[in-house]
């Protein structure tokens, strides 16, 4: 036995306890939930909806939305038969997909067909009364369903089912919308041959479903074509990571001993993916892969494209599918779907809207929706089109003439081949009416064909097309964009149509100056342009033909003189100078903007108000009298001034005043100014603006007020007005007294300390002999150390006297203070001292006991007693 083989027996005999365990458990899931007992099936009777059972889970492809937007489109057209028609969704069945993911429908055998018969239960016996079911994707499951609805008379549409068991059971109810399996393998087969293939792979799980069609195509390949299967192999669909990867590598060996020209895949999407990866990753990238029709789907082609991206070389793959056929009505579906659901359908959207109108055309032609009518119509309704194809059945409720187009995926995207290898075309079937003919409209053009299925009758008014890509939408003759029903120019030309049109569908005025654009040479003007008008060929209008167009002409109707000396940018005539009297009438065309700034006269020329030949800009006079003028005037037009002292000649009583005498001005009669009234003039006056107190003692020559002793201290003010020469040496107060600087009551004059402290007590002489500074254990820092405050307080008190004068300066120490160290202290105010001035041998020490009635302050740590020498006699300076 090779290793292929053994490969494939391991697979085969691989153990399933696992899955009987999984099972089991859904056995006894499905005894719990299946609480319905049989019962008798009512007797039909139409209760105003018609009702359709879909048995899907939502999210396991588009499905339901197809089905959905089947069911929108007949009620929008008003329903069917009088009726509305409603869709019951049962999305039980997501459980067999979740078991699925652990286990194949071979393994799981009867009990995971459970699920399907309980949801056929249910719409059997539903109090909405349902006629028809679609849905149950797989095989199996649409097979256990099929008997429960051909037992209680439902008619059942399986959209997925490929089983050819399906249909051999004589069932009057139960139709089925995709080929056999056996049909789909001598499809698949015809592809094959017309590729030209000698020698392919067949890889099949192993479940009903692909064991038939791994077969079908085997023999079809074969018989037809002479296509070698040269390796086929089966195997469950959960076999370990380390099985699959020992058995592809055992495959590509032998594909490179003897090479193959395709792989056929009939797995499903998680198998096949991983078929792919793992053939690729062993550098397989010269062979095509073909799957089954069930790998036509969003999670394989998702899947797909994430692999795409980790290989350096394209994956091409191949699956046969019933949708994407171009043509008028599938276009007109995906653009509808789109619209709806934000996103483009998938082939399950398509069946699932195929089924719902297979239903509804059944219950139309019947003129009923009892069941069995339904059933009747479906099988012996003449062939129609649909989004998959044809759809027609035989009599055991096959689907009759479907052929399968190749969906590949090359290159990074997907193209679109028939089974012999050729560019997809237009359906040959474009004869065959539609499954649903609804009309919404009334227009003629049935809605699935309609590309505007609701026209109002305002938009049918004028007529639709007929065919075409706007099938079914209002005509619109000049093909302007605007439809004929709002077209108020319907049967505009070519020619006027190169600038566009508007909203009503007449040549777009962007200026609304009404010259359309297309005959307009100044389309784009503004309101303000178009303000004042515009010509035939929508130029703004100039009236007067000056170049400067009517909404900017401030002088729009300017005459032929009036432009004769040109003019501005307003269309106004110049005006050089800006005068507002324009050039054509003024005599004085270019005065500078000084000469206008007193104004000009009806020609254009400078005003003379005075009329004195001096223009006003010039004259600094220009209101000059007769009698002004009559003593002549200056050059600026004013009357003469000798003196130029602001006063004219005819009114000065001082008319030849001195420059002197003019330099603080004069009054109202061209004498001198005397600001205080002294009778001495302010050019001779160095107290020029004395009060009247100040006045009251007289002034002197230059016209400042007495002051008798002359210190600075006028007689008005002075309390001391006899002060002598002597005392004023020391200086006065400012009421004229001799200074007492330190308070003592002795005059500085008299004081021979003249300084000492405010408040001491002073011999006759004015001076003291002692002065007192006490400091305190705050004062130092913990080194002994005069801290800067104290320093501060003791540079004050040795700035009142005279250093040169001290007798001499003793330091005292408290004794009684036992915690001091009275050394440390008398040196740190001994070096202070020395370091101010005072020599050391001035310096004394000694010390006091608190006990014995001491002088210091309890809290007082040393004091400082300064003696001053006898003074000599201080010398008296002699007067001012």
């Amino acid at each position: 036995m090779n290793n292929l083989s053994q490969m494939s027996a391991l697979m085969i005999n691989k153990s399933i306890t696992h899955k009987v365990f999984i099972l089991c458990g859904l056995l006894l899931l499905l005894m719990a939930c299946d609480t319905k007992q049989p019962k008798q099936t009512k007797e039909f009777q139409e209760d105003g909806t018609i009702t359709i059972g879909v048995a899907w889970p939502q999210g396991r492809g588009l499905f339901v939305q197809g089905a959905q937007l089947a069911v929108q489109e007949v009620n929008e057209a008003g329903g069917l038969l009088g009726q509305a028609v409603e869709l019951v969704i049962d999305e039980r069945e997501e459980a067999l997909y979740e078991a699925l993911e652990t286990t194949s429908i071979l393994t799981a055998g009867e009990g995971i067909k459970e699920y399907s018969r309980i949801v056929a239960r249910d719409f059997s016996y539903h109090n909405k009364q349902v006629v028809a079911v679609t849905g149950h994707q797989y095989s199996a499951s649409a097979f256990s369903a099929a008997q429960i609805y051909q037992q209680n008379q439902k008619v059942f549409i399986a959209p997925t089912a490929t089983n050819v068991l399906l249909t051999t059971m004589n069932f009057d109810y139960v139709y089925r919308m995709l080929p056999t399996n056996i049909e789909l393998g001598h499809q698949l087969s015809q592809f094959a041959g017309h590729k030209g293939f000698k020698r392919v792979a067949v890889f099949n799980e192993r479940s009903e479903g692909a064991l038939e069609l791994s077969e079908a195509f085997s023999q079809a390949a074969e018989e037809n074509y002479g296509i070698h299967t040269a390796i086929q192999r089966s195997f469950f669909s959960d076999m370990s990571e380390r099985e699959f990867t020992d058995y592809a590598v055992s495959f590509v060996r032998a594909h490179r001993k003897n090479p193959l020209d395709a792989i056929f895949l009939f797995t499903d999407t998680t198998l096949a993916i991983q078929i792919i990866r793992e053939f690729k990753k062993r550098g397989l990238d010269d062979v095509l892969f073909v799957g089954g029709e069930n790998l036509d789907n969003q999670t394989f082609w998702e899947k797909l494209s994430k692999l795409q991206q980790n290989e350096d070389s394209q994956i091409n793959i191949s699956v046969p599918t019933v949708f994407n056929l171009p043509s008028q009505l599938n276009n007109t579906f995906v653009s509808k779907f789109e619209r709806h659901y934000q996103q483009a359908p998938d082939r399950f959207a398509t069946l699932g809207y195929d089924s719902i109108n297979v239903i509804l055309r059944a219950i139309k032609r019947a003129g009923t929706s009892e069941p069995s009518k339904i059933a009747d119509e479906v099988r012996y309704s003449p062939t129609c089109r649909g989004l998959t194809g044809t759809v027609g059945f035989q009599d055991n409720g096959d689907v009759s003439g479907k052929t399968y187009i190749i969906k590949s995926f090359m290159n990074g995207r997907f193209e679109y081949r028939t089974l012999k290898d050729k560019a997809v075309s237009e359906p040959r079937a474009k004869s065959l009416k539609l499954c649903v003919e609804l009309d919404s409209d009334d227009d003629g053009v049935v809605n699935k064909l309609d590309v505007c299925p609701n026209n109002t009758k305002l938009q049918l008014s004028k007529g639709i097309y007929l065919e075409g890509d706007s099938q079914g939408c209002p005509i619109e003759s000049d093909k302007d964009g605007v439809p004929d029903y709002r077209d108020q120019c319907p049967n505009d030309g070519k020619e006027t149509l190169v600038k566009g049109v508007n909203e009503q569908g007449c040549p777009k005025d962007t200026d609304d100056d009404s010259i359309p654009d297309y005959r307009d040479k100044a389309p784009n003007n503004t309101r303000e342009a178009i303000s004042a008008g515009v010509d035939n060929e929508g130029i703004p209008l100039d009236s007067d033909s000056d170049n400067t167009p009517d909404y900017l002409d401030h002088c729009p109707n300017d005459s032929t003189k009036a432009q004769s000396k040109g003019l501005d940018i307003h269309g106004c005539p110049n005006d050089a100078d800006q005068d507002k009297v324009p050039d054509y009438q003024d005599l004085c065309p270019n005065d500078e903007k000084r000469a206008l700034s007193k104004g000009v006269n009806a020609n254009g020329c400078p005003i003379d108000t005075d009329s004195d030949n001096i223009p006003d800009y010039l004259d600094a006079c220009p209101l000059s009298g007769k009698h002004e003028k009559a003593g002549g005037l200056d050059a600026k037009g004013c009357p003469v001034d000798n003196d130029n002292d602001g006063v004219a000649n005819y009114r000065d009583n001082c008319p030849d005043n001195a420059q002197n005498e003019l330099r603080f001005g004069v009054d109202a009669v061209g004498c001198p100014i005397d600001s205080d009234k002294d009778n001495v003039p302010d050019h001779a006056d160095y107290c020029r603006m004395n009060t009247q107190k100040e006045l009251a003692k007289g002034v002197d020559a230059s016209g400042c007020p007495l002051d008798h002793d002359k210190d600075g201290i006028i007689d008005v003010l002075d309390t001391c007005h006899d002060t002598s020469a002597e005392s004023q040496v020391y200086g006065i107060d400012a009421q004229g007294c001799p200074v007492d600087s330190d308070e003592d009551g002795l005059e500085d004059y008299l004081d021979k300390c003249p300084n000492t402290p405010v408040g001491v007590q002073v011999t006759p002489d004015g001076c003291t002999t002692l002065y007192v500074h006490e400091l305190f254990a705050e004062n130092f820092d913990r080194k002994y150390r005069i801290i800067d405050e104290a320093k501060l307080s003791l540079t004050t008190f040795m700035q009142r006297f005279d250093h040169s004068l001290i007798y001499d300066a003793q330091i005292i120490v408290n004794t009684s203070d036992e915690q001091a160290n009275d050394n440390e202290y008398i040196n740190a105010l001994a070096d202070f001292l020395i370091a101010n001035g005072i020599a050391k041998t001035k310096i004394v020490t000694r010390y006091s006991d608190m006990s014995k009635g001491s002088t210091l302050v309890q809290s007082s740590v040393i004091k400082l007693e300064v003696r001053m020498q006898p003074l000599r006699e201080r010398p008296i300076s002699g007067g001012n």
